[in-house]
C-alpha cells in the first residue's frame, strides 16, 4: 500500500487537507472463495483475520493469510436461525463433508463451502495447486517488506498530519 493509493481510496488529492482525527478508509485483503453467484450470500466478503456466520447461522467461515487467502468455511455447530435444523453438508459426488480435504503430491482438495439457497448449504470440491511455482522463494520477504510498507505509509500520513497543524 502506498500513500498515494491510500489517498485514492479517500478521495484525497492534496495531502495538506487532512484534518486531524479524520476516519481513513485503509483496504485489507479479503479472501477468495467458491461461494456460487446464485447464493443468498454471493456478497459475501470477509477480511484478513476475521470470521463471520452465515447459512442462517450453520456455517462459520473465517480469513486467514495462512490459508493462502481462501475462505475457509466449517459447520459452526450453532442452532440454526429461520431453519428447524442445520442441513446436511456433503460435497456432490464425494465422502467429503464441509471443510474435510485430501492432500496429494501436488494438489489440496477441499469440500468448499459454496453458499446457500432455502434450505440448502451448497458445497463443491475446490482443488489447490499446493507445488511452489518455478523460480519462487519459500521465505516470507515479500510479506514482511510489505507489511513495513504499510507501516511507512501510516507515519508518514501522520507526519504529513502532524506538520499540516503546527
Amino acid at each position: 500500500m502506498t500513500s498515494e493509493s491510500l489517498m485514492k481510496v479517500n478521495s484525497i488529492s492534496d495531502p495538506k487537507s487532512l484534518i486531524a482525527g479524520q476516519v481513513l478508509d485503509v483496504p485489507i485483503k479479503a479472501c477468495s472463495s467458491s461461494i456460487n453467484n446464485s447464493s443468498s450470500d454471493s456478497s459475501l466478503l470477509v477480511a484478513n483475520g476475521t470470521y463471520v456466520f452465515t447459512a442462517n447461522n450453520c456455517v462459520r467461515c473465517s480469513c486467514d493469510k495462512t490459508n493462502n487467502y481462501t475462505l475457509n468455511c466449517q459447520p459452526s455447530g450453532l442452532k440454526a436461525v429461520n431453519w428447524p435444523t442445520c442441513p446436511a453438508m456433503k460435497c456432490p459426488d464425494s465422502n467429503f463433508l464441509l471443510s474435510n480435504s485430501t492432500t496429494s503430491s501436488c494438489s489440496r482438495t477441499t469440500c468448499a463451502y459454496a453458499g446457500y439457497n432455502k434450505q440448502t448449504v451448497l458445497t463443491t470440491l475446490a482443488v489447490e495447486n499446493t507445488c511452489p511455482a518455478p523460480g519462487s522463494s519459500e521465505d516470507s520477504n515479500g510479506s514482511r517488506l510489505r507489511g513495513w510498507s504499510l507501516a511507512i505509509v501510516l507515519l508518514s500520513l501522520q507526519m504529513i498530519m502532524l506538520q499540516t497543524f503546527l
